[in-house]
Formats: structure tokens, sequence, C-alpha cells
């Protein structure tokens, strides 16, 4: 029932949002084709591919950028992450996703989480996954986000994901071994005389 309620909440505001969006038509000579969106109610993700793989149309960079961002509910670009929280590279319990945790809520999203289109259907956050997981967590309601069109877009399968940090050599632990005695004042002495050639 939970369920079906979420759902039917995603229809509405799928449809709400789809009033105020229509792509732009296609350009006849075949080349891209920019618009505008209004950056504090944007189209959904899915709007935008829709209008970038069907008539090739892209916002604006002026529109929305790095200084300029559209505003996301953080939970709405879940879907869309490229690593989920099981593989981000610097896992929740890490010193560097805790510092910039604490930079979050201390100073909120600097930078903006860019969402990438591929004309070949495919849609991903292809840099923030470390920041929308903080985001989640500290009950940030909207994030900021710029967006990128590319012709081919790809997000790892779950196999790859699994394999992802296989390569990556890891220290072999030191064998425990007994603390050996350090070197005497006068062995130390002895050593260095050997070394450059100075007799005692």
């Amino acid at each position: 029932m939970k369920l079906l309620l979420e759902r039917w909440k995603s229809f509405l505001k799928e449809e709400s949002s789809s009033l105020h969006h229509t792509c732009p038509e296609p350009d006849p000579a075949g080349f891209k084709t920019y618009y505008r969106i209004d950056r504090n109610d944007p189209p959904s993700i899915e709007q935008i591919l829709n209008c970038w793989v069907k008539n090739e149309a892209a916002i604006y960079d002026s529109n929305v950028n790095h200084l300029r961002p559209a505003f996301y509910q953080t939970s709405d670009l879940t879907p869309y992450r490229e690593y989920p929280r099981g593989y981000l590279r610097n896992q929740p319990e890490t010193q560097r996703y805790q510092d910039l945790k604490k930079d979050i809520e201390e100073n909120g999203f600097q930078d903006p989480i860019i969402v990438m289109f591929g004309k070949n259907g495919v849609v991903k956050i292809g840099e923030g996954n470390h920041r929308h997981e903080i985001g989640l967590e500290l009950g940030i309601e909207k994030i900021p986000v710029r967006f990128i069109f590319w012709q081919n877009v790809s997000k790892p399968s779950t196999q790859e994901l699994d394999g992802f940090y296989e390569d990556e050599v890891e220290e072999p632990e030191e064998e425990s071994q007994e603390e050996k005695p350090r070197m005497s004042k006068e062995e130390y002495e002895e050593l260095m005389a050997l070394i450059f050639g100075e007799e005692k």
C-alpha cells in the first residue's frame, strides 16, 4: 500500500511538473537546440533526458551552471547515483568522508552535483555521489545540481561495482616479529666510521 501511495505521489508530481515543461522543437538543420528552465522549479531529470534524446535539446549553460545551479529534491536524485552507498570510494566511516560531511554541515553545498545526460538514454550523477549521500544523511531537502549533455553516458553494472576496487593493491600485513634490539651508540659510531672510511 505504501509503495502504491509513493508511486501515485510520484505520478502526480510528474504530471504537475510536465504542465510547465515542454521540449523545444528540434533544430531543422540538425544542430543542438538550447532552452531555459526555472532553476528553482526545474523539470524532472527524466523530462530533461527525454528532450535531449529526442530533440537534442540541452539547457543553456548560462541558465544553469556552477554559480547558478538548479535545485532538486535530494531523494529524487537517488536513482541516478553512479555509486550507491556501499560502493563509495570513501566510505562513511573514513576520515575524508567525515571531513566532507562536517564541511557541508557548517557551510552547506559549495559545489553543485553534476548530472550527466547521454543521447544513449543513460543519466547519472557523474560528480557528487559522496555529497548526495551526505545530503541524505543530514536530511537536506534540496541540493544544487548542474548538467552536462554528452553523446554516451554509462553506469557501472553490479558486477563491475563488485570488482571496482579489486585492482587496488593492498599492502601485505607484516608478520609479527619480536622487536629487534636497537644499535648501541658505540656500534652506530663504528658503522659510521666504516661507511665514511674514518678511523677511530
